[in-house]
Order: structure tokens, then sequence, then C-alpha cells
């Protein structure tokens, strides 16, 4: 997808700039600072013109990360990466344009598998989590949650869903706990939401081994226990969210998948695999919301 920067009609190209691609102009209202764009791109910089909601503490620029996965490794087989690429083209027909926000808990691997999803569509890629740390100016997640608690990352995570929310063509990794507030989902809704359903003892093992640090929602596990503490807290935050996680459009059970490859550990499960069976599931929905008159897909 090429996409080509231009002024919006009657304003300056310093005060708004609009996407250009094939499905016509997507008006943004972000100040332009930095913008590269291409098959293979990423948009810079992108700064928001009024950010005054975004971080209730001061007003700060929103800074868009976006990227088209260039760097996406083809470590996954040949016929893998041929069937990823093949149904990417034919799903993005059918999505024409729709989002796709991926939920789930964290380390369930939203961000590294929308990559790939969005490689395979032709798709832009974002990390909510990402953006609200821009948006704070560079703080981290863990130092969001310090200055300002959960309830001011919140407030900054649901207006970055709202901004996107009004987009075409993106894959969205969210942050673990956006489902918990309602007003997101109405965001979400916009798209296709994907739930990436992944055991508990397989979130802890990758968290530990990625460190704690950074969530700040885990506390601070003791090394000789960390695995044990890390799993009995990521309980407890999935049984406050596993209903919420349930009302997705679409749920990838990787267990589920792991037992029809005849793999013996989810851990054998590539990204690319992972990515090619959520475009399967997405293609079920939407032919199946097209047998029973859904206008969902493709009004956005």
């Amino acid at each position: 997808m090429d996409c080509v920067l231009a002024p919006s009609a009657g304003t300056s190209s310093s005060n708004f700039v609009e996407l250009r691609g094939g499905d016509g102009f997507r008006r943004l209202g972000f100040s332009r600072e930095e913008l590269h764009f291409g098959r293979q791109s990423r948009i810079n910089l992108v700064s928001c013109r009024n950010p005054s909601q975004i971080h209730h503490r001061a007003r700060r620029s929103v800074v868009l990360l976006c990227s088209q996965n260039a760097n996406v490794a083809a470590t996954e087989s040949t016929s893998v990466d041929t069937a990823l690429k093949s149904k990417g083209k034919e799903l993005a027909r059918d999505l024409k344009g729709t989002c796709l926000f991926l939920i789930g808990m964290m380390g369930s691997g939203k961000s590294t598998v929308g990559k790939h999803l969005s490689d395979a569509l032709g798709y832009y890629f974002f990390d909510s989590d990402k953006l609200v740390e821009q948006a704070a100016g560079g703080a981290s997640v863990a130092q969001i949650f310090k200055q300002s608690n959960e309830e001011g990352f919140r407030d900054a995570e649901s207006e970055v869903l709202s901004q996107l929310s009004g987009m075409y063509r993106l894959v969205v990794a969210t942050g673990g706990g956006a489902v918990v507030r309602p007003q997101n989902w109405g965001y979400m809704r916009h798209g296709i939401t994907v739930y990436l359903d992944v055991p508990l003892d397989a979130l802890a093992k990758r968290v530990v081994a990625a460190g704690t640090e950074k969530r700040p929602l885990l506390g601070e596990p003791q090394r000789e226990f960390a695995h044990e503490q890390t799993l009995a807290r990521l309980t407890k935050l999935y049984e406050e969210r596993g209903m919420a996680y349930k009302n997705a459009d679409v749920s990838v059970c990787l267990k589920m998948i792991a037992n029809e490859m005849n793999a013996k550990d989810i851990c054998e499960l590539t990204p690319s695999i992972i990515a090619l069976k959520i475009m399967e599931r997405t293609q079920e929905l939407i032919r199946s919301q097209k047998h029973y008159g859904s206008p969902r897909i493709g009004l956005f």
C-alpha cells in the first residue's frame, strides 16, 4: 500500500495531514514533524494537535509510531510464509480497511504477532502502550503508573484507542487491561477484536524471562520464587479480566492450535503460524457475517 502525504483542503500542511491510500483520503488531526511513507514504511513522528486529554497532568505530544513491520525476520518455513502472504492478500480484500484490535494478557504476544499480521495484510501497526508512553513524554508504563497511578494510565490509554478507532487499515496491539473499561470496547468495536488466549503458566514463563520490572501490576517477585509469584498474580488478573476477553469477535487459543498441529508445546508455534490462524478465524467471521447480512465489515 503506497501512501502519499498531502495537506487537507483549507488548512496549512503544518496543521493537518491526510493519509491517502487505496481507500481514499482519511483526515487526521495531527501536525507534521517528520513523516515517511512507503510499502515497508514507518511514520516516525506525528504529534497530536489537541493532546490535552491524552495525559491529565500536562499537554503533551502524542507520538504515533506506525510501522509496516519492515524488519520482520523470515524465520518460518517457506510454506507458512507463502500461506501467510496469500491469506493476507485475500483477507485484506474482505476486510475493506477494517482495523484489527488484538487483546489478551500481558506476554501473550500481541505486539509480535501484530507486526506479522500487519505485514501480511499491508496494514500499519500500532502498539497502544507505546503511544501512551510517548504521550507521557517518553516515560515508561511503569513510570506512568508510579506518577499518575493506574487510573491516569487508563485515561491515556482510552484516549489513544479513541483516536485510533477513527482510522483504517491498522493492526493495534492493546494493553492487557484495555478490556476493563466499557468505553474502550466502544472504540474497538469500530474494528474486529481478536483475543490471544495463552495458558497462564506459559505467560508466567515469558514474563519472568523478559523481566517483571516493566510490568507494574506484577509487583516485584522474589527471584527464587519469581515464577510462582508471577503466576499467582497473573491468575488473579485473569480472574478479573477473563470474562471481558471472551467478548472478542475472534478467539485464538494457542493450546488448541498446538494440539491441532501435534506440537508438544505452544513454544513451537511461531508468530507467523499464529498470525495465519488469526486470519483464518477472522475470515470465517466475515463470511459468517456476510451470510447473516451483518453490516459491520468495511463500514467504519
